[in-house]
């Protein structure tokens, strides 16, 4: 139950999925490693992303405080 919280979903779809990798219904995806350059780069770009949606919202707002 503390995981399922954990991951916002319902217990339920826990216990479904471990029942499904129990009996081989499930394919894992194994993530391969990402190299330090390019681990690098998704971090700016996910700041730059953050950084965009928030100057566009304070755009937005002073859009219309001042028409």
């Amino acid at each position: 139950k503390d995981v399922a919280e954990e991951l916002d979903i319902h217990p339920f779809m826990l216990s479904r999925w471990r029942k499904e990798m129990r009996e081989g219904k499930l394919e894992v995806k194994v993530k391969k490693p990402i190299d330090p350059k390019t681990a690098a780069e998704l971090k700016r770009l996910k700041k730059l992303e953050r950084d965009y949606a928030r100057l566009k919202e304070e755009h937005e707002i002073l859009k219309r405080l001042f028409p």
